[in-house]
């Protein structure tokens, strides 16, 4: 977590949501991934993907998919790995 919240700094990535929620929360990272992208920063999205979210984005989607909170999540956390994948 420090590291992601180091890199956040760095490129002057601020998230406040109004709800006091973790940096590292997978939904998070996805909104300052493109954040980044919207402000035209891609090698610093890139980064961002490949440092921080993909060294455990998998292991954590593939215990939703097979978790029974919802058939919706379950579908979200096929498509979010697929994206990734894709990236």
């Amino acid at each position: 977590l420090e590291s992601y919240r180091q890199f956040l700094q760095q490129h002057g990535v601020k998230l406040n949501t109004g709800i006091n929620e973790p940096e590292d929360q997978f939904g998070l990272m996805l909104m300052a991934y493109a954040m980044l992208l919207e402000n035209n920063h891609h090698v610093t999205a890139k980064q961002l993907i490949d440092e921080h979210l993909l060294s455990w984005s998998s292991a954590y989607l593939k215990k939703l998919q097979k978790s029974q909170i919802s058939p919706f999540y379950q579908a979200l956390a096929v498509i979010a790995e697929q994206y990734l994948h894709m990236l």
